[in-house]
């Protein structure tokens, strides 16, 4: 056997191979995944810094319950919610976030969770 053929090159080993830009604000750096293991690690470490406690602390004094569970959520429950929301991004440049809580990455990498009280923003491009 030759070994694999593609459609637009003669053989697989003639595709060009894409390396990460040096420039951040490429479309391919944006398009690329932080490393499985890495990813794992990075939600690990997040979870075990933040706050729970606090959050907890702010929800409570502020009676901020979450609909789905009809009371303020526990400390469980934040903890839960935030690996969800980490673990929901999949190593991929994006935002998730619900009831407070944000998970995002960054095109650098950098992976963060907060939790909202507030926010505003102008969207130039509305109506």
């Amino acid at each position: 056997m030759k070994g694999k053929q593609s459609a637009k090159y003669g053989h697989v080993s003639d595709i060009p191979v894409l390396k990460k830009p040096k420039s951040h604000s490429t479309k391919e750096y944006m398009e690329e995944k932080v490393p499985h293991k890495e990813f794992v690690t990075m939600v690990q470490e997040i979870l075990d810094d933040f706050d729970f406690d606090k959050v907890h602390s702010v929800m409570n004094f502020l009676n901020w319950k979450w609909a789905n569970l009809g009371h303020v959520p526990t400390v469980k429950d934040l903890e839960k919610e935030a690996r969800r929301l980490l673990t929901s991004l999949k190593g991929e440049p994006g935002i998730k976030g619900t009831g407070g809580l944000r998970a995002s990455i960054k095109q650098d990498g950098t992976l963060s969770l907060k939790c909202i009280l507030t926010e505003s923003w102008s969207d130039p491009h509305s109506e």
